[in-house]
């Protein structure tokens, strides 16, 4: 479903339950919600894009599954998530350029994904929504100006690759060795991680002096 103008919701799709390949939704200029998608309960790969109005996902309520890729991009107007809290299976996730973005709320009862990128969203200052993630293979949270902290991560344990690049007001990754409740995360496992120019060995250091976070294998730097 592309390039339709006028269009203002889905409904007409009310009895579709699942999507065997893929849901485009792009560039769909009158669009503000995915109302009319309300029996979806599985899909293999999604891509919400360019649909400049769109302000959140109401409408993806029943959607639990996604087995393969989720693309949330360059929607300039979305908000919020909201309309994803009941996806509990989530194998890619690329949340990107998404300019008035704050947080990730609505991915909730997401606890493991393979791949997920937020890159580009330059309102986003918390990385809340993420609160119940234990694990991904691959994390990596990059140019996203606004963000200062990694809280949101407080009950990660591990990480296969985390990459962490341009965030220009990064100051401090203390969510990654501390639980929401305040307790050090001593369990913390991350195969690799990669910064650059997001913040100072000085913070690292002192992030790693109160864990055993990477002890799995630790592979830090500072790129230029």
């Amino acid at each position: 479903m592309s390039n339709n103008e006028v269009l203002p919701n889905l409904s007409g799709l009310g009895a579709l339950e699942t999507v065997t390949d893929l849901l485009s939704i792009t560039t769909n200029n009158a669009l503000v919600n995915l109302s009319g998608l309300s029996s979806l309960t599985g899909l293999r790969r999604i891509i919400v894009g360019e649909n400049e109005l769109l302000k959140n996902l109401t409408g993806l309520e029943k959607l639990e599954s996604v087995s393969y890729q989720m693309h949330i991009t360059l929607n300039k107007g979305l908000l919020s998530l909201t309309g994803l809290e009941n996806l509990h299976y989530l194998s890619e996730a690329y949340i990107t350029s998404n300019d008035v973005l704050p947080d990730l709320s609505g991915l909730e009862v997401v606890i493991g994904v393979q791949w997920l990128v937020m890159g580009e969203n330059s309102a986003l200052t918390s990385l809340a929504g993420l609160n119940n993630l234990r694990s991904s293979t691959n994390l990596i949270i990059r140019g996203n100006a606004s963000l200062a902290n990694l809280d949101g991560l407080d009950n990660l344990t591990y990480v296969g690759w985390l990459q962490i690049v341009g965030n220009a007001e990064l100051l401090s990754l203390s969510a990654l060795v501390t639980s929401a409740s305040g307790r050090s995360n001593a369990n913390a496992r991350v195969g690799a991680l990669g910064l650059k120019s997001s913040i100072s060995l000085a913070i690292l250091n002192s992030c790693y002096a109160r864990s055993n976070l990477c002890a799995h294998s630790w592979a830090a730097s500072a790129l230029s």
